[in-house]
């Protein structure tokens, strides 16, 4: 893991040395070990090393392939390059050392942009081509490491992060209010290249690009499949078995390191199965776990369960009190570079925080399971609207009693909710948000700016459930996840591995029917029938879903020391155009404060935002 950085003029003009150091020293986190810059004419590459594999000076970047034609920059891990090495090995290569970056670069040599096909890992590089004087730049398939960029002028620059970017004064770095708004009201952006800054976008997910003297170009190598349910499905229990392969092959790869590695441990499934199989392999791994003292929003009954379980796993325990949530709420929005979405942000940033304290680097963590395999209850709504719509009304029924008594909801409440989205298409495409939501709080002229657009008014429930996951794995919350992941790590100056998201288990996934995900009101039916050995009972037969949780919120209203009214106080509301300034100066109008929206965090969030980046 590290951060990367670089800037291509297509027309030739010399890029100055210091515009890369600029934008590595905004990052020193992500790199702490090493740093270089490979400058020649009109191409600058930078880049900050983290040492995870191969801690040798053989690892340093930027990186000359063996000829010297190429040279990379590159953050992430390749975690099968032992298997490409050795299949480079019998075609004629001699690696030097033991690093993937190697790998990488002659694979590249060898097959071309084919290459990227035979990576299992996490990863954004570029590679500079110095006989045809070419760039090319490519992410891994989920974007679970970053990689942003600016091309105006006939200047192609980008970095690791959004406030790398802005240290070049030509990049247009006004607000994109239609991102912004939509992020605020759906949580969900326009499409995957979109950043809350007009003037920068992302590399998409699952793609490359080539940059040369013409322009660049862009291209996907690889999309999450479609779910196909013609193909002939395997019997219920080599389903089982399939996965449980997978997964064990998963988590082995994601050992690899030359560091020490640990295991975030939430007390929910997904992180539960991980330190089970390491469990099971006999191998000593820390965890990490953040709890909160009476109140329900702890889970660490939970997460000792697995702990009694697992003899090798040998954990630590954070209790924060929230007496720093607001400079938290502060430091993970500037890590972030964007408004982040809610309180969660503040267990995040205290489980690497505690991560760091025991001598970690790397950590692995359970994102992606919930967005592949239908671990959210909300998306038993779209599965029981799709089963309304097909008529599979039997089947219907048979959920909606489960629903009931498992969740213990009325079956009046229950339709109530799947069918406001599909009686009300209309309505809802002209309807202000109402209640106590932070959309409420929008200003009209702010809001009208999105909601004009069609496109963004996306049902808050879908009629069917391969949509909706669909929909959170590429725009909505699995990016969200991982962009968190990615940065509230690193400020910690750790990696960050998530087995879920190997490719396999993602496509193996996307061809499951749907009652292997759903079935009877429970979600993610495979994984717990697959991996029920290695996750305690309590947590198997738990009611609620968490992720994260924190009394954050909580806290906010209480505003104990005064910090949050302060703020409110200095100037902000009149400086922004985002909120309705009316409805904020409510919230503060008297001693303490009142009319606090439900998701506080969210607009203290963009606020904070606002004014570090865009006021400026």
């Amino acid at each position: 893991m590290c951060g990367i950085a670089g800037a291509f003029d297509i027309k030739g003009s010399l890029i100055n040395r210091q515009k890369i150091q600029n934008m590595l020293d905004t990052m020193p986190y992500r790199g702490p070990d090493d740093s270089g810059i490979y400058l020649a004419e009109n191409i600058g590459l930078g880049h900050l090393r983290l040492s995870i594999l191969d801690l040798s000076n053989a690892g340093h970047q930027p990186m000359y392939s063996q000829d010297k034609r190429y040279v990379i920059t590159y953050n992430g891990e390749i975690y099968n390059y032992i298997e490409l090495a050795r299949e480079l090995g019998q075609l004629g290569w001699q690696l030097q050392g033991h690093c993937d970056t190697e790998v990488i670069l002659a694979a590249f040599q060898q097959w071309g942009v084919a290459c990227l096909n035979k990576f299992n890992g996490m990863w954004a590089f570029a590679i500079w081509d110095n006989l045809e004087k070419k760039l090319f730049c490519s992410r891994d398939r989920f974007g679970i490491k970053p990689f942003y960029y600016s091309f105006e002028n006939n200047q192609f620059i980008f970095a690791s992060e959004i406030k790398a970017l802005l240290q070049d004064n030509t990049i247009d770095a006004t607000m994109d209010e239609q991102t912004l708004g939509r992020f605020i009201r759906y949580q969900k952006k326009p499409n995957e290249n979109a950043t809350s800054f007009k003037g920068i976008k992302q590399l998409s997910p699952g793609s490359y690009c080539y940059l040369d003297k013409d322009g660049m170009q862009e291209a996907l190598y690889w999309q999450i499949p479609d779910r196909n349910y013609s193909e002939k499905i395997a019997s219920e229990k080599q389903l089982i078995d399939s996965l449980e392969e997978l997964f064990c092959d998963s988590v082995d790869l994601r050992l690899r390191s030359d560091v020490p590695v640990g295991a975030c441990l939430s007390g929910g499934i997904d992180s539960s199965a991980i330190v089970g199989e390491i469990n099971r392999k006999k191998r000593t791994i820390k965890t990490f776990t953040v709890g909160y003292h009476g109140v329900e929003h702890d889970e660490t009954d939970y997460a000792r369960d697995v702990i009694k379980q697992n003899e090798w796993a040998k954990p630590s325990f954070s209790f924060p009190n929230g007496k720093d949530l607001f400079e938290v709420l502060k430091k993970t929005t500037w890590h972030y570079d964007e408004p982040t979405w809610n309180a969660a942000a503040y267990s995040w940033w205290h489980v690497m925080k505690l991560a760091q304290s025991k001598e970690v680097t790397v950590i692995l963590n359970g994102q992606g399971a919930d967005e592949l395999f239908a671990g959210y209850p909300t998306y038993y709504l779209s599965y029981m609207r799709q089963l309304l719509t097909s008529g599979k009304f039997g089947k219907f029924h048979d959920e909606l009693k489960a629903m009931q008594k498992r969740y213990d909801i009325g079956a009046v409440e229950i339709v109530k909710l799947l069918l406001g989205p599909m009686l009300t298409p209309i309505k809802r495409k002209f309807q202000r948000p109402r209640g106590n939501s932070t959309a409420n709080y929008l200003c009209q002229d702010f809001s009208g700016n999105y909601l004009k657009d069609e496109s963004a008014i996306e049902a808050n429930g879908y009629l069917n459930l391969s949509a909706h996951l669909k929909n959170d794995i590429e725009t909505s919350r699995l990016p969200m996840l991982l962009q968190a992941e990615d940065r509230f790590s690193m400020a910690f100056s750790l990696e960050s591995r998530v087995p879920w998201l190997d490719y396999r288990i993602a496509e193996f996934a996307r061809r499951l029917p749907d009652n292997n995900l759903l079935d009877l009101g429970s979600t993610k039916k495979l994984i717990k029938q697959s991996l029920n050995k290695h996750i305690p009972q309590s947590i198997l037969n738990r009611q609620d879903k968490k992720g994260y949780s924190t009394p954050g919120d909580d806290w906010l209203r209480k505003d104990e020391d005064g910090a949050i009214r302060e703020y409110l106080s200095s100037g902000i509301i009149e400086q922004q155009n985002i909120f309705d300034k009316d409805k904020l100066q409510n919230i503060i109008s008297t001693k303490g404060l009142k009319n606090v929206p439900k998701n506080f965090w969210q607009i203290l969030s963009t606020l904070v935002w606002y004014e570090t980046f865009i006021l400026k």
